[in-house]
């Protein structure tokens, strides 16, 4: 699934504790990957140089959780770093990390969430 960054990278990078970053992780604001004695989140969901989530995350997971009952993340992570056609080719951490039009990442988004509801 990438590059990622452990709990405790995460809540220094965004100066939160544990328990908030749970939080952010449990209502979909966030991406988070099970991993022994951690989670792991992705790092394409960050804006590392302003120390932030993306605006774009929050929205995009939840276009999959509106779609499916249950959503694994790692499902959620590997269309992430797999190229999409809705993307002229660019997997969608890509696309993210190139700031390009969110608009058009979140229908990609949404139409690979309902593909995968049927």
């Amino acid at each position: 699934v990438g590059d990622r960054l452990d709990t405790t990278a995460v809540t220094q990078m965004l100066g939160v504790t544990r328990q908030a970053l749970a939080k952010r992780t449990s209502n979909g604001s966030l991406l988070g990957l099970p991993g022994h004695r951690t989670t792991w989140y992705p790092t394409w969901q960050f804006d590392r140089e302003r120390q932030r989530v993306r605006p774009e995350v929050r929205e995009l997971i939840m276009s999959f959780r509106r779609k499916l009952r249950k959503v694994d993340p790692l499902l959620i992570a590997s269309w992430a770093t797999t190229p999409q056609e809705d993307l002229d080719g660019a997997t969608p951490a890509e696309w993210l990390e190139d700031e390009r039009d969110s608009e058009r990442l979140l229908v990609a988004a949404a139409r690979a969430a309902s593909h995968l509801a049927q």
